[in-house]
C-alpha cells in the first residue's frame, strides 16, 4: 500500500512537541498518540535509525506512566532497539544508543553479547571518520572488563581500539590507556605502551589508501548536513535533549545519490585491496581485514542512503560475487535482499533480484521452489502500487516465469549427473560439445512428477500475465505481443518437447537422415575460414529442427549444445575473404547472430551466462565498430542489438526495457529492409535497388554512412564544455606536488607529454600557493583515454588522484585549431558577430547612396564634407 511519509513524520514531530509541555493524562494522550504513529509508519515502511530510537524513547516514558514498571518499560526499549538494529547493523549510533541504555540493566552476558556485536558490526575500521563513537564502544567494552576484573581483556581491547582507523581520536590514546589503568590500580608497563605503538604503526600502515574515500564520504555528506560529528559531543551525550528535538537532519536517513555514490566506490576499494608488497609479510591477515571491510560500509551506506537504490543493488551484486565462493552466506543475501525491497519498493531491480536469490537458494537446496511464494512475491510488489509503469509490471511477471523455468534446468542438470560426477555443483548453463551417444540416467517418477507440476505452473502464470496485461493495460497491445513472443520461445524450446517426452522412452538422438543434415552444417561452417554468420544461423536452425528430444533430460541437452553452437559461431566467425556469391553482409548478420545469442540466454541461461554473453558480443561488436573487421555496421541494427545487452555487473543499469524488446524486428525483416536501402551505381550513373541476382555486378556501396563523432564533454561545475582532445585536468593533489612530478607519473604509463603545470593561487611576487589541481596536455590522444583509465588509482606522493577530461589546454601557445574544438574565428558567436557586420555594412551602403552623389560622379571629397556623428547636416548649412 502507499502512504504520506512526510505526513505521519510530521504528526509524530507535533504530538511529540506537545507531550513535552503536557502534564497528567495530556501528556500520556500526546505519547500514545505518537506511539500509534511510529507503530502506523514502522508496518508501511522501515523506519530510520533517529525515528526507531525516538520510537523506543516514547515507547519507555509512556510504559513507565502507565504501569510505574521502569525495568519492564527498559525492556520494551531494549526490544524496539534490537529490532532497529537489526534493520540497520552498520548504524553506529543505533548501537552507542543499545549499550547506552542497557548499561542501566543487571545484564552482563547480554551486555557483553551487545559489545561484540557493535564492535563487528561498526568497530573493525568502516567506521573511521565515527571514531568518536567507536572509541565510546571500545570503552564501554574496556570499562566491562575491569568490572569483572578481566584486566588482561581490557588491554587487549585498548590494542585492538589502536589497530583500528579513527581519524584523530586516537592521538592521546596513550594517555587515556595511562589513565585507565591508574584508575584501576594498575600500573602500564614497557611492554604495554610498546604493543600499544606497534599496533598504532600497524593502522597508519595499513588503512593509509582508504583515508580518500573516508573523507569523500564525510565531505559529501557534510555538504547535504547530514553529518553529525560537527553538531553531537559524544564523550558526553545528552539523549534526553538530542532525541526530544525535532529539528535534526543526521541519523535520518536522508543520504541522496551523491552520498551513495561515494560508499560504494569506499566500499570497492575495499574489495578490491591488495596488500602492498613491501608489508606483505609483516600483514598477513591485512588483506582480509579490508576486503571484510567492504559488506560493513555497504551497511553503513544503506544507513545512511536506505532509499537510494544504488547502493542496494551494489551491495547485493557484490553479495552475488561472494556466494559463488560460499553458499552458506546465501540466507544472508535474501534478508539483505527482503530490507532493499522494503526500503526501496519503487525499484524493479530489487525485486528481479530478490527472485534471483530465490531460485539460487532452491538450486543448492536451501530452499524448496514454491511457485505460490514468485507470485506472492510479485503481487506484493505490484500491490504496494509503487510500480506504476506498464513496462515495469509486465518485466517483473516475466522474471518470475524466468525463475521457473531455470529451476526446471537445475532440475533436469541434477536428474542428468553421473555418479562420478559432483553433487554440490549444478551446472544447468554449460555448453555441451554435440555428441550421439553420450548416456544419460533416466529420471525418477518422483522428478518426473516434479518437472510435470512446473510446466503446469509455468503455463498458468503466463495466463495469469495475459489477463493481468488484458485488464490492467487492455489498449497496450505492444506488451500483449512481446508476451506472446516470450511464451512462444518458452514453449518451443523447453515446456513442448519436455512434456513430450516425459511419457517416451529414452533412443538415439538423431535418425541417419538427420545426422547427415547435420553433419552437412557442420561441414559447411568447416570449410571456410572464417566461416560466415549465416551459415552458423542455418547449422543452428537445422540442429534445432532436426534434434530429437525422446527423453527429459535431452531437453537440457539439446539446449546446452545450442549453446556450444552459439560460443563456437560468435568466437570464430568473421568477415569473408572473397565477395562471390556474399548476399547477405557480413555486418547485419553477424548483429542478427550476436542478437539471437543474447535472447537464447535471456530466456534459457543463468545469470552467470548472461553476463559471459552480453561481455562476448560487446568484445566482438567492439571490432565490427572500430572497424577492424573492414566492415562498417549498419546502425539501425546496431542500435537494436544494444538494447539487449543486460550487464549484471553494473549496478547502476537497470532491467531490460520491455518496450523496446517488444519493437524489435525479426532478422528477416532487418536484412530486407537493409538491402532495400542500399544503392548500387552502373556505368550509366542511374541508381537501382540491390537485389541478390546484381551481387555480381555490385562496384562499389555508395551510401555507407560514417556515424557523426560524438564529442567529449568537460564538466565545469553544472555547466558542460566542449573537452580539449589532449589535455586531463588532475585533482587531489598535494601543496607540494610540482609539475615535473606529473610528468614523471604520467609519461611512462600513458604517453609523450606536451607541457604540465600546477595550477596555482595568483601572487604578485612569485608562485602562489597551489589550488591541488593541475593539467597535463599529451601529444596523442590516446593517451588522454589512458590516463582517465588510472583515475582514483594512481598515488603521487601518497594521495590517490582524480584525472578527468578538461575544456582548457595545459599550454597557450599551441598550433591553431589545437586548443579548442573550433578554432577561433569559427565558434557560435564569431559567426553572430560577422552576420551583424553585414548587415551594418549593408544599412550604411544603403544609407551612403541614398541623396549622396555615387563616387564616380565626385571628382574630389574635402575633409570638411565629413561631418561629426548624430549631425544630420553639415554645421555651415541651414
Amino acid at each position: 500500500m502507499s502512504y504520506d511519509y512526510d505526513a505521519l513524520v510530521l504528526k509524530i514531530s507535533e504530538s511529540r512537541r506537545s507531550a513535552v509541555s503536557a502534564q497528567g493524562d495530556a501528556k500520556i494522550s500526546f505519547l500514545q498518540q505518537s506511539v500509534d504513529t511510529f507503530e502506523e509508519l514502522s508496518t508501511a515502511c522501515p523506519m530510520t535509525p533517529m525515528l526507531w530510537m525516538q520510537y523506543s524513547a516514547d515507547m519507555e516514558e509512556l510504559l513507565v506512566l502507565l504501569t510505574s514498571d521502569p525495568r519492564g518499560a527498559r525492556d520494551a526499549q531494549l526490544q524496539l532497539l534490537e529490532l532497529a538494529i537489526c534493520e540497520f547493523p552498520g548504524s553506529s549510533c543505533l548501537h552507542l544508543r543499545y549499550l547506552t541504555v542497557l548499561s542501566k540493566h543487571d545484564d552482563s552476558k547480554r551486555f557483553l553479547k551487545a559489545i561484540r556485536t557493535a564492535i563487528e558490526n561498526v568497530g573493525m575500521g568502516s567506521h573511521r571518520n565515527e571514531g568518536e563513537i567507536v572509541a565510546v564502544i571500545y570503552d564501554m567494552g574496556a570499562d566491562y572488563h575491569a568490572k569483572n576484573e578481566d584486566f588482561e581483556l581490557a588491554i587487549q581491547t585498548y590494542y585492538e581500539r589502536a589497530r583500528i582507523p579513527m581519524r584523530d581520536v586516537n592521538d592521546g590514546l596513550e594517555a587515556e590507556f595511562q589513565e585507565f589503568l591508574n584508575r584501576h590500580g594498575k600500573q602500564a608497563t614497557a611492554d604495554h605502551m610498546q604493543s600499544l605503538e606497534d599496533s598504532r604503526r600497524y593502522e597508519a600502515k595499513a588503512y593509509r589508501s582508504l583515508v580518500t574515500y573516508e573523507d569523500e564520504v564525510d565531505m559529501t555528506m557534510h555538504k547535504q548536513g547530514i553529518l553529525s560529528r560537527y553538531q553531537v559531543r559524544f564523550d558526553e551525550i545528552n539523549w534526553d535533549a538530542l532525541l526530544r528535538s525535532d529539528e535534526k537532519s543526521f541519523w535520518m536517513g536522508l543520504g541522496d545519490t551523491n552520498t551513495a555514490s561515494s560508499f560504494i566506490r569506499y566500499a570497492k576499494l575495499c574489495s578490491r585491496f591488495r596488500t602492498p608488497v613491501d608489508h606483505a609479510e609483516e600483514m598477513k591477515d591485512l588483506e582480509c581485514n579490508v576486503k571484510a571491510l567492504a559488506l560493513r560500509v555497504y551497511e553503513r551506506g544503506v544507513a545512511e542512503c536506505p532509499t537510494v537504490e544504488s547502493i542496494w543493488l551494489a551491495y547485493i551484486s557484490h553479495m552475488f560475487r561472494l556466494a559463488k565462493e560460499d553458499k552458506t552466506i546465501l540466507p544472508r543475501v535474501k534478508a539483505v535482499a527482503d530490507r532493499s525491497v522494503r526500503n526501496c519498493p519503487y525499484s524493479l531491480s530489487l525485486f528481479q533480484r530478490k527472485l534471483q536469490i530465490i531460485q539460487l537458494m532452491a538450486a543448492n537446496k536451501m530452499a524448496i521452489m514454491d511457485p505460490d511464494e514468485v507470485m506472492k512475491t510479485i503481487s506484493d510488489a505490484l500491490s504496494a502500487k509503487f510500480l506504476t509503469s506498464k513496462e515495469s509490471c509486465l518485466e517483473l511477471y516475466l522474471t518470475g516465469v524466468r525463475i521457473l523455468r531455470r529451476h526446471i534446468l537445475v532440475s533436469l542438470a541434477q536428474a542428468s549427473q553421473t555418479a562420478n560426477e559432483s553433487k554440490d555443483t549444478i551446472f544447468y548453463d554449460k555448453a555441451e560439445p554435440i555428441s550421439q551417444h553420450k548416456q544419460h540416467p533416466p529420471i525418477d517418477d518422483e522428478k518426473a512428477v516434479e518437472l510435470g507440476d512446473l510446466v503446469v505452473d509455468i503455463r498458468e502464470m503466463y495466463d495469469e500475465i495475459e489477463s493481468y496485461v488484458q485488464k490492467r493495460f487492455p489498449s497496450w497491445s505492444t506488451g500483449r505481443s512481446h508476451l506472446c513472443v516470450d511464451r512462444s520461445f518458452a514453449e518451443m524450446y523447453l515446456l513442448t518437447p519436455l512434456v513430450e517426452s516425459l511419457n517416451e522412452a529414452d533412443s538415439n538422438r538423431f535418425s541417419d537422415a538427420q545426422s547427415k543434415v547435420i553433419r552437412c552444417f557442420d561441414k559447411a561452417t568447416k570449410l571456410v575460414q572464417p566461416p560466415s554468420p549465416s551459415s552458423f544461423i542455418s547449422y543452428i536452425d537445422a540442429f534445432f529442427a532436426n534434434f530429437v528430444v525422446s527423453g527429459p533430460v535431452l531437453v537440457l541437452s539439446r539446449i546446452q549444445q545450442i549453446r556450444q553452437l552459439y560460443i563456437k559461431a560468435i568466437k570464430n566467425v568473421g568477415p569473408p575473404k572473397e565477395d562471390w556469391k556474399t548476399s547477405i553482409d557480413y555486418g547485419v548478420s553477424l548483429q542478427f547472430l550476436c542478437h539471437r545469442y543474447l535472447e537464447f540466454e535471456e530466456n534459457l541461461g543463468s545469470v552467470d551466462s548472461l553476463e559471459d554473453a552480453s561481455t562476448t558480443v560487446q568484445r566482438k561488436l567492439a571490432k565490427l565498430k572500430t572497424g577492424r573487421s573492414g566492415i562498417t555496421p549498419i546502425p539501425a541494427l546496431t542500435a537494436t542489438v544494444d538494447t539487449s545487452l543486460v550487464s549484471i555487473k553494473s549496478e547502476e543499469n537497470g532491467p531490460m526495457n520491455v518496450e523496446n524488446r517488444a519493437r524489435k524486428r525479426s532478422g528477416e525483416e532487418v536484412l530486407n529492409e537493409t538491402n532495400a536501402a542500399k544503392k548500387i551505381k552502373f556505368e550509366d550513373g542511374s541508381k537501382q535497388p540491390l537485389q541478390s541476382t546484381d551481387i555480381e555486378k555490385t562496384t562499389k556501396i555508395t551510401d555507407l554512412r560514417v556515424p557523426k563523432q560524438i564529442l567529449e564533454k568537460a564538466k565545469v561545475g553544472n555547466l558542460l564544455y566542449p573537452a580539449h582532445p589532449f589535455t586531463i585536468r588532475i585533482s587531489n593533489l598535494t601543496e607540494s606536488t610540482e609539475d615535473m612530478d606529473l610528468v614523471d607519473a604520467l609519461r611512462k604509463s600513458c604517453g609523450a607529454i606536451v607541457h604540465a603545470r600546477i595550477l596555482r593561487e595568483k601572487h604578485r611576487g612569485g608562485s602562489g600557493k597551489s589550488k591541488g589541481c593541475g593539467l597535463v596536455q599529451f601529444e596523442q590522444k590516446a593517451s588522454v583515454e589512458r590516463a582517465l583509465e588510472v583515475s582514483e588509482v594512481l598515488q603521487i606522493h601518497e594521495n590517490r588522484v582524480r584525472i578527468e577530461r578538461s575544456h582548457v589546454a595545459a599550454v597557450s601557445l599551441v598550433p591553431p585549431g589545437m586548443h579548442r574544438v573550433n578554432p577561433k574565428g569559427k565558434g557560435k558567436t564569431s559567426r553572430k558577430n560577422e552576420k551583424r557586420s553585414e548587415q551594418r555594412r549593408a544599412k550604411q551602403q544603403t544609407a551612403s547612396s541614398v541623396g549622396h552623389a555615387s563616387k564616380d560622379e565626385k571628382s574630389e571629397v574635402s575633409v570638411l564634407a565629413f561631418r561629426p556623428r548624430g549631425v544630420a547636416k553639415p554645421l555651415n548649412q541651414k
